[in-house]
């Protein structure tokens, strides 16, 4: 497939996007004055909510930096603006695949039961938001920027009931979160039995 840039909207003239997935920055001046090359930029995985996606740092002509999806940055390329009640969703699953014609705007009502349903996984082989540290697996949920800590299990399966639980839950049930944890302890309790 041929490698095709566009601008990215609201840093058009200071950077572009490829139908391919990556973002690259322009010639241009610096704030000081300088000349600065253009160049593809790194993405790193990291970001305001710790979700494992693709994110590149862009700074506008005031210098103000911000951080941004790689994904919607390639998606509002190449097909437009993202709707506010929409999300971009990756349609193979795979969260490192940003290439324009693997995205597309969902509702987050429909991207939740695709995960839900997909079983998809993450770069590390593990379910989504099932994370391993010392000798046990845990769970959390980043909802609105807020980290709701799960359970912890020795068991892998557990800790990913936990998270489905929490997610159908959202799915179904928004104001449901306060009875989340009681349906875990009951979980936890079952497989200690």
């Amino acid at each position: 497939m041929k490698e095709i840039w566009k601008s990215i909207p609201n840093y058009e003239g200071l950077y572009e996007a490829s139908n391919l997935g990556k973002i690259r920055s322009l010639d241009r001046r610096g704030a000081d004055g300088r000349k600065l090359r253009g160049k593809v930029l790194s993405p790193c995985l990291c970001g305001p909510d710790r979700c494992n996606y693709y994110f590149v740092n862009l700074s506008n002509y005031k210098a103000d930096v911000k951080s941004h999806k790689v994904h919607r940055l390639v998606y509002s390329s190449f097909h437009g603006e993202i709707p506010i009640n929409r999300v971009v969703d990756h349609i193979d699953g795979d969260r490192y695949n940003n290439r324009s014609d693997n995205l597309q705007c969902i509702t987050q009502r429909k991207n939740i039961e695709k995960s839900v349903t997909s079983k998809a996984k993450q770069s590390n082989g593990l379910p989504c938001g099932v994370y391993f540290k010392g000798s046990s697996y845990f769970s959390v949920k980043y909802i609105d920027g807020i980290q709701y800590n799960l359970g912890s299990h020795k068991i892998m399966e557990v800790v990913e009931c936990y998270y489905n639980l929490a997610t159908k839950t959202l799915l179904h049930d928004e104001d449901r979160w306060k009875d989340v944890r009681y349906e875990i302890a009951c979980i936890y309790e079952d497989f200690h039995k």
